[in-house]
């Protein structure tokens, strides 16, 4: 298989797994659910693919966070969406996404979900959005 077909159908089965994940949880629960999606640089250059974070590799013309964030922001089940990692590069990939929250990434993947997790407490409906 073609490097290219690898990358679409991961993007696919990503995004699917994503979004069948929220419907699911949010049906037990019974309301629309906050995601948090990690997309941070690993400090190995091993796990880095040409030098440079999976999430930012381009497939289709669109960066594979941006297929996962848009999936995610097609389930009606998803309210907010919190995406860690560099958030420069982030809030580029992600412009327009209304319901979509970049977040600095702090370190291992443990340390980037407890930054998700503060961010998504911290922002609670009712209260303002901190950005």
């Amino acid at each position: 298989m073609h490097p290219t077909e690898t990358a679409q159908n991961t993007v696919a089965s990503v995004s699917a797994s994503a979004v069948t994940g929220a419907v699911q949880v949010s049906r037990d629960f019974g309301h629309p659910l906050d995601v948090v999606v990690l997309a941070g640089t690993h400090e190995d250059p091993r796990r880095l693919v040409n030098g440079r974070n999976k999430a930012f590799l381009e497939i289709a013309g669109r960066t594979l966070v941006r297929h996962v964030v848009d999936a995610l922001e097609a389930a009606e089940q998803v309210e907010r969406i919190f995406v860690v990692g560099p958030e420069q590069e982030l809030r580029a990939a992600l412009a327009g996404c209304p319901n979509t929250h970049c977040l600095e990434q702090e370190g291992r993947m443990l340390s980037n979900s407890w930054a998700a997790i503060r961010a998504i407490e911290a922002n609670r409906p009712g209260l303002p959005l901190a950005q």
